[in-house]
């Protein structure tokens, strides 16, 4: 009889212990980082805001956004709502690598800590560069079409040119041979002159 008392109170006891356990498990879980934007070891375009997820409601957090040269680049006081902290950024972050520190206080009341979330912005081209490549690269394709446009012009010019030397020559050479055949005929006529006179 004493042994099967001690049996019951040894399962009794066992099903405390398991009891106990069970719930006991949600409340020594502390609360944890589970995502993040950007992600962590990321390369991301620049980005304005930083967004991290808890595992648990958040009562407080204090989050910084500092550069290799432990430059902050955070701008106000991070927001919560719900399991969400958005951390608002002093305008876009130029190309780097920057790490996101933060603290917060979840609903078990403990105090949790990180700093080895870590991403990189990756540069991008200036609008300046990349307004200008399409009219140095559309250059070339103007100046041709406009020596193919000229090159008739040109031709025709030349031509008129030639065609203006040559009739230039033409006449030129047609003057001179009126000038000599001028002559011959002047030359005969004072030759039969005296002789005819001479008769």
């Amino acid at each position: 009889m004493m042994i099967q008392s001690i049996r019951r109170l040894g399962v009794v006891t066992a099903l405390l212990v398991a009891l106990g356990a069970v719930f006991a498990a949600p409340a020594l879980a502390h609360t944890r980082l589970v995502s993040s934007n950007p992600g962590k070891d990321a390369t991301t375009p620049p980005v304005g805001k930083v967004e991290l997820v808890f595992s648990d409601k958040i009562g407080f957090a204090e989050v910084a956004v500092v550069d290799e040269k432990n430059h902050d680049f955070q701008k106000g006081k991070a927001e919560h709502s719900g399991t969400k902290v958005t951390q608002a950024l002093d305008g876009a972050l130029p190309a780097g690598n920057y790490t996101v520190k933060y603290a917060v206080v979840g609903e078990d009341g403990h105090r949790i800590t990180g700093d080895d979330l870590k991403f990189v912005v990756a540069a991008t081209e200036s609008p300046a560069a990349s307004a200008s490549s399409p009219a140095s690269a559309s250059a070339p394709a103007a100046t041709a079409t406009d020596v193919v446009k000229a090159s008739p012009a040109a031709e025709k010019s030349s031509s008129s040119s030639s065609g203006g030397a040559t009739w230039v020559i033409i006449v030129v050479g047609l003057l001179i041979g009126i000038g000599i055949g001028l002559g011959i005929v002047w030359r005969a006529k004072r030759k039969h002159g005296p002789a005819s006179g001479g008769k």
